[in-house]
């Protein structure tokens, strides 16, 4: 049986999580459409795939011990032994983590293996994905304020034409897909992933999700960021932070907020970030959608309100409600006593 690899590397904050959550629950259905989805590399996102050509010092962050040759081996026999033709791995940081050396060791790797490879990914206008960025970095231990320069001086990480290059040179047949509804198949994620992937999604032969990710308004956030320059300190013993992190975004994620639907950035800056890769999005569209014009479509509302910062109030509203909490209110209170 000829068998073909469709290697799914994100990118980042383009609904990655939700694609692997869908095949995970949904393997045996998958494989109805004959489409494979292996165990051997992370029974969700295939993490270790990406860790087993990381160095630990690329990788400590997502799977810091590991066997690569073992995982490597397990993976090839798992592709040679399944029951269809089409085997799906996908993970997000193949695009975030992999310089061209890396690249070029997986493409050996898939040869080896004897099959056909199509990279898939989509991409998501710089502007939004910063902001996503920056949102998911303070919901871990970022301290800093948003900044245009986190995407303008980031080429690595925001310059599409820049990474599609790189993974082109290995693998040249590459799906790019644009992470905006309008452009969507069926306006909808997962319909177009598995059209991508030779079938049309029937819903109600699979098991769908809910919403995933849960966004904090950015007061919010910026009330995380705050408790983030007390807690991530050589004050606060590490695995202390990190439970104190994760109470504190469980917590404020059920809050309601007055700045729901607020901006963190201009309506310059957006323009800023937009124009610093204008011309390069304009050259992935020409050379991999095979259109001319626009990759984006510009979907922000120009007339939405830009917040600007955390009001005393605010911070007083947010911790009458975080404070229902008693643990957490013991440790915030410790916080103030250091501050």
């Amino acid at each position: 049986m000829n068998k073909k690899v469709f290697l799914h590397i994100g990118t980042e904050k383009t609904g990655s999580t939700s694609i692997q959550r869908f095949c995970q629950l949904n393997r045996r259905r998958l494989q109805k459409h004959d489409v494979y989805y292996p165990r051997s590399v992370g029974d969700e996102s295939h993490h270790l795939l990406a860790g087993a050509f990381l160095p630990e010092a690329r990788r400590h962050d997502f799977c810091p011990k590991l066997d690569s040759e073992k995982i490597l081996k397990a993976l090839k026999n798992e592709i040679q032994k399944a029951p269809c033709s089409k085997i799906l791995l996908s993970c997000e940081q193949l695009s975030s983590r992999f310089d061209v050396e890396h690249i070029e060791a997986l493409r050996q790797f898939l040869e080896d293996c004897g099959v056909e490879v199509q990279v898939m990914l989509y991409l998501r206008e710089q502007d939004d994905f910063l902001i996503s960025s920056y949102s998911t970095a303070v919901r871990g231990r970022l301290k800093l304020p948003i900044s245009i320069d986190m995407a303008t001086k980031n080429q690595r990480r925001y310059n599409y034409l820049a990474l599609l290059d790189r993974w082109s040179a290995q693998f040249p047949d590459i799906r790019v897909r644009v992470f905006e509804p309008a452009q969507l198949i069926g306006k909808d994620l997962m319909a177009d992933f598995c059209y991508g992937l030779g079938f049309r999604l029937e819903h109600a032969s699979f098991e769908l999700l809910t919403r995933q990710n849960t966004a904090l308004a950015p007061d919010l956030l910026e009330y995380k960021r705050l408790v983030n320059v007390k807690i991530w300190d050589d004050s606060m013993p590490i695995k202390k932070s990190m439970r104190l992190s994760r109470t504190l975004v469980n917590e404020l994620e059920q809050l309601s907020s007055p700045y729901a639907g607020y901006t963190l950035l201009t309506q310059e800056q957006r323009h800023a970030v937009l124009d610093a890769y204008a011309e390069s999005n304009r050259e992935v569209a020409r050379r991999y959608l095979g259109k001319n014009g626009p990759l984006f479509s510009s979907l922000y509302e120009n007339d939405q309100l830009v917040y600007r910062g955390l009001k005393a109030e605010d911070r007083e509203r947010i911790e009458r409600e975080v404070k229902r909490s008693r643990s957490l209110l013991n440790v915030l209170f410790g916080i103030r006593r250091r501050g």
